[in-house]
């Protein structure tokens, strides 16, 4: 359900054995080092780069993450796509997102981003392994939020936050969730061009069930900090009910470009009607397990979740940290937590 970029799994260490590298890349070879850093055993890979377990001559005792761009794609247009995102992770300094520790080059033929390496899982498998409570989700998702915020503060738009650019590490026995991935971050909203394929026709990128309507357009046009405050709408919507806001609507069968229709064109049922009756949400003892507070708190949440999620971005909370506001409120049991329009 991807429209160009595959998923990725960047800095992530406990990941499952990965696919074999396709065929066009096999007669590619990646240097053993990349300056004074030593390349291990490949640990990810997604639409841009593979990422690989590296360490420092200097640092032999730390284990860093490694991305480096697919040599099928170093070329002008792809080398300053990744230029953008190097640049884009430098400027984060925040605990809700994955540090950059070095950037550069071997060469002009091997592009390398140095990130923290994090000892986790994705933000869905964590929850679902963990068995966690709403209460216990909305809290990771509160962080997720406030690394977002910081994003946005710098200057630059993600566009490409889903569950699996979510990494939740273990802080002593609190999660702690990290953002991953910038490879489609844009840092100067006047760059917005979209890419073309070789046909010079524009093109959508993204995880499509997470993908806001505006950037899912032909081409994509408008895009702000509400453009990823759906997306992280979406995320909540899944963390809420196990199920993308489109589920059931988007196909594997159908073309990118029909599913691309559907983010444009479709409207999400809100969380409560989407709640699977088979979900438990009992595990994991937060005070909001029982089933009369469950349901209060998850009605409360409807009309936050459906706010981010309009297909009208004038219509969504104008950030991430107005978002996460109304979800506190919503938790808490404030009665008006979304203003009307």
């Amino acid at each position: 359900m991807h429209a160009i970029k595959k998923s990725s799994t960047l800095a992530r260490a406990d990941s499952p054995p990965l696919p074999p590298l396709p065929r066009c890349y096999r007669t590619f070879t990646t240097p053993d080092r990349l300056g004074g850093y030593r390349l291990g055993a490949r640990i990810g890979f997604g639409g841009m780069g593979d990422v690989y377990r590296a360490t420092h001559d200097l640092h032999p005792g730390h284990c860093f993450a490694a991305k480096v761009l697919h040599p099928e794609l170093r070329q002008a247009r792809f080398l300053e796509a990744f230029d953008n995102e190097c640049r884009a992770v430098a400027r984060m300094s925040h605990r809700n997102i994955a540090r950059c520790v070095d950037w550069g080059h071997e060469g002009v033929q091997c592009p390398y981003l140095i990130q923290q390496r994090i000892e986790g899982e994705d933000l869905a498998t964590h929850c679902k392994r963990k068995g966690q409570s709403i209460g216990q989700r909305i809290v990771i998702f509160l962080q997720v939020c406030e690394g977002v915020e910081h994003i946005h503060r710098n200057g630059v738009l993600h566009r490409d936050l889903k569950p699996a650019n979510i990494l939740v590490a273990s802080h002593g026995r609190m999660p702690i969730a990290k953002i991953i991935d910038f490879g489609l971050a844009r840092c100067n909203p006047h760059l917005n061009v979209p890419p073309t394929d070789p046909g010079g026709v524009a093109l959508a990128i993204g995880t499509v069930p997470y993908m806001s309507p505006e950037r899912a357009g032909e081409p994509p046009t408008g895009e702000d900090e509400r453009s990823d405050v759906f997306s992280l709408g979406a995320i909540l919507f899944e963390l809420l009910t196990g199920t993308t806001p489109l589920a059931g609507v988007l196909r594997h069968d159908e073309s990118i470009e029909r599913q691309l229709w559907h983010v444009r064109h479709q409207q999400a049922v809100r969380p409560s009607t989407r709640l699977r009756t088979d979900f438990d949400w009992s595990r994991g003892g937060s005070r909001l397990s029982g089933r009369g507070a469950l349901s209060a708190v998850i009605k409360r949440l409807d009309d936050v979740v459906m706010t981010a999620l309009a297909n009208d971005p004038t219509l969504r909370q104008s950030s991430a940290g107005e978002l996460a506001r109304q979800v506190s409120a919503a938790v808490s049991g404030e009665r008006r937590v979304v203003p009307s329009h």
